[in-house]
Parts: C-alpha cells; structure tokens; sequence
C-alpha cells in the first residue's frame, strides 16, 4: 500500500489531530466504506535503533498477545511519504478517551474506579507475564473503553519506551520529560536498572490521580 491509496482508505488530516508526543501524532480517522472511527498514529522511521520505533511496538504488542485490558493495534503500515519511511498504526477509536480525561469528564463512582483499578493491574500482570515491563505507564496511554455488556475497561497502550529507556537516565531523555512525574526513582537516576517493579510505581501515581482526581507532582 502506498501513501495515496491509505489516504483513500483514511480520511484524516490536521483539523482531526488529537496528541502530538514522543510516540508520534495521533489522528482520528474515519474510512471512505463505512463511519466508523479509527485511530492513526503516525511517526516517521528512524535508523538509530535506540529510539522509538512505531514498528516495534507493533510488533512487541502481537507478541504479548490479545488481553481485554491491552490496547489492540489493528494494522501496520511502513510507508513512504515525501519520500520519508513513516510507520502508521490503526487502532480503535474509544469515545471515553484516557484515565485522566475519564475522571474530570465524569463523575466516576467509587465502584466504577475500582473496576478500572482491577483492569490496570490485570494488564500490567499480562505484560509481565509475557515478560515485558511498560517502563512508560501514565494516565494519558490507559485508554477506556465503556463496553456495554461488561462495563469498563482500561486499556494498556504504548509499549515503545522499554526499548527506549532501558540504557539511559530519563533526565538525560528531553522526548520522555512530558511523563516525568509518573517515572520511578531508578529511571531517573543514571545507569538505572529497570525492572517489572518500576511499572508499580507508576501505578501508584496513577491510581493515586483516579482517586483523588488531582496530580500528584505539579512542575
């Protein structure tokens, strides 16, 4: 498939831009043979293999393997735009948008934060089980889905940054320092030694704004 022919296919462009970060630009997209929405992160292929490959992450999430409580990449596409290799990924679009977002929109229930709490842990227990720490977890890459037969149910996404950020200080990495505030202490000291237990950290912080619906760190 060729840029212009996933054009055709997906209908997106800047006005429908929903994040721009280290893990590429996110757009909502819709699809020329039916209205369902879509998500398309786009991000351009780089040659040094320390950083973020979209491509990669791709792949890392086919391995783990489907879980409710893991974000499923539809397709991956490697594709030349102004003769620039750009890696696209397609997702599901969720009206509900992130943790963070869900609780400031709503009023979420105790009962209804307990239910997300329970998901988190299960996909984080999934992913290490398959031997793979996030390194990365934040309020803003747990999407949430309100499925109407099972309720809700956050989903694990991004799973880039434990290639990224195994070797290096996150101090020492400005494209990290947008998810400073959920990073454990040894992935800011320099030589940090990451394992399964930096993502309980994060997780705390997390489940400590989903409770009280305020940040824990401000800058």
């Amino acid at each position: 498939m060729n840029y212009q022919e996933f054009k055709e296919k997906y209908t997106y462009s800047s006005d429908t831009c929903l994040a721009r970060g280290m893990f590429g630009v996110l757009y909502l997209a819709t699809t020329s043979k039916s209205n369902k929405k879509f998500v398309i992160r786009v991000a351009k292929v780089t040659n040094d293999k320390s950083k973020f490959s979209l491509k990669q992450e791709f792949e890392r999430a086919k391995a783990i393997g489907a879980h409710p409580n893991i974000l499923h990449y539809d397709t991956h596409h490697r594709i030349k735009v102004n003769g620039v290799p750009t890696d696209f990924v397609v997702s599901k679009f969720y009206e509900e948008s992130n943790v963070w977002n869900f609780v400031l929109r709503y009023n979420v229930s105790f009962e209804d934060k307990i239910t997300i709490t329970k998901g988190i842990i299960n996909g984080i227990g999934h992913l290490h089980k398959s031997k793979t720490p996030h390194c990365g977890l934040s309020s803003s890459n747990i999407i949430i889905e309100n499925n109407i037969k099972f309720g809700l149910i956050p989903k694990i996404s991004h799973f880039g940054l434990n290639q990224l950020l195994s070797k290096v200080s996150l101090l020492a990495n400005r494209s990290y320092n947008q998810n400073l505030e959920y990073a454990a202490p040894e992935q800011i000291l320099e030589n940090n030694q990451i394992s399964f237990a930096t993502d309980f950290w994060s997780l705390g912080v997390i489940l400590y704004e989903l409770f009280t619906e305020k940040k824990l760190f401000f800058s």
